[in-house]
């Protein structure tokens, strides 16, 4: 794709079979090797290089600008690409690199869902439960925090004698982009086969139901992940389905935030007539519980948001919350989820589509979006037709119903 104008060259190379291949005992060893392979690098190249790790696929990404005056767009093309293909192709890195990357590595995990990344890991093992990076491509803490040197050399190595795929942003013309194709060709081994991603054996059964997982002593508050394993994304329509219902849920006013609020005071009942007495209280006839009083606003705070890709998908809802509370707010966050298909209504699909189109209006600024899209091919994908509210609620009933729904406890030890 050519961008005449923008200020770098970008390039994306990556294996489309992501961490397809890992399994229960080395989960997270294709992200320790993306991070540890540009650690390495990172100190020798003129060219800002990054990891890029998801689901779907593992790669670096690499963006530059001109050097100088007299540097052609042929050379600036062909300079960010072998640097990336370098990266990939031609790194060996060492046991200084494999420590920060795993230090990186369990931040990451730590930031996205607190204390040793508990309740995720549970979540994840519930959902795919041989492959949990097929749900967090980072892996599950202990296997990151114990993965040995040379299993995560040997999976660079494989990733990098496997299938490979280049997008570039150029910023010139078509004859940058291609000097940049074949600058990066020339780093990677050529191969009288076709390079194809291994296919796991078995299908992913996930296990729905309750869980508990404890977190590390002194945690402020428990934690709770509430959701569901997706239908296949490999079509853009479920996909889109399912980002719209992130977007219901979130949000100071979307239905994560009703639920675990108060209800607004109930009308006062009319006035008894004299004639028509209230029949006096009994254990047979207990006196009604006030409506405002009966479900109280919770100290608990929710996010839902995506994982996996399309070997296996989720909805997931995080809770945080006081641990006396955290039983209560994942009830009501089940119970939201397992009648979303009969709640939603019209103006949950209108506030969601826009909540939708302005984070991707606002992504689409940034040009390393672009090349994602570009790489995964919804750059030249024909823009979806408007979901109906029919067929939302059809998805929803479909991927949430109370049986398929997996709930994960985490409190402090």
């Amino acid at each position: 794709l050519v961008e005449r104008g923008q200020g770098e060259v970008w390039v994306l190379l990556a294996s489309p079979c992501g961490v397809a291949a890992e399994g229960l005992y080395d989960a997270g060893a294709t992200a320790l090797a993306a991070l540890a392979a540009v650690q390495t690098r990172r100190r020798e190249l003129d060219v800002t290089i990054e990891p890029w790790v998801t689901a779907d696929a593992v790669g670096v990404i690499a963006h530059a600008p001109f050097r100088d005056d007299r540097e052609t767009p042929a050379e600036l093309g062909r300079r960010v690409a072998s640097a990336a293909a370098r990266t990939i192709a031609a790194t060996t890195f060492g046991p200084d690199a494999l420590t920060q990357a795993r230090a990186a590595a369990l931040q990451h995990l730590e930031r996205l869902s607190g204390g040793r990344a508990a309740a995720l890991e549970a979540f994840a093992s519930a959902i795919a439960p041989d492959h949990p990076s097929w749900i967090e491509p980072f892996g599950v803490w202990d296997r990151v925090a114990s993965g040995a040197l040379e299993t995560v050399q040997l999976r660079w190595q494989a990733l990098a004698t496997g299938p490979l795929r280049l997008a570039v942003l150029a910023n010139a013309d078509a004859a940058q982009a291609a000097a940049a194709a074949e600058a990066a060709e020339r780093w990677l081994s050529p191969r009288l086969a076709p390079r194809t991603c291994g296919s796991p054996d078995g299908a992913v059964v996930p296990r729905p139901g309750h869980h508990d997982a404890r977190l590390p002593a002194g945690t402020a508050l428990s934690q709770a992940v509430v959701g569901a394993r997706l239908p296949a994304a490999r079509e853009a329509t479920a996909r889109e389905l399912a980002e719209l219902t992130v977007a219901a849920l979130n949000g100071a006013d979307g239905l994560l935030a009703a639920a675990l609020a108060a209800p607004a005071t109930a009308p006062a009942p009319p006035a008894t007539s004299p004639a028509s007495p209230a029949a006096p209280a009994t254990a047979a006839n207990p006196a009604p519980a006030d409506a405002a009083t009966s479900r109280r606003q919770l100290a608990a705070r929710a996010s839902a948001g995506l994982l996996g890709g399309t070997r296996a998908a989720a909805l997931a809802v995080e809770i945080r919350a006081p641990s006396a509370e955290l039983g209560e707010a994942s009830t009501r966050v089940k119970e939201l989820l397992a009648g979303l298909a009969q709640r939603v209504t019209d103006a949950d699909l209108g506030r969601a589509e826009a909540l939708v189109a302005r984070r991707e209006r606002d992504a689409l600024a940034e040009p390393r979006r672009r090349l994602i899209n570009l790489f995964s091919g919804r750059a030249s994908r024909t823009p979806p037709a408007k979901a109906t509210l029919a067929a939302w609620r059809a998805f929803l009933a479909g991927a949430l119903g109370a049986d398929a729904i997996v709930t994960v406890e985490a409190r402090p030890d």
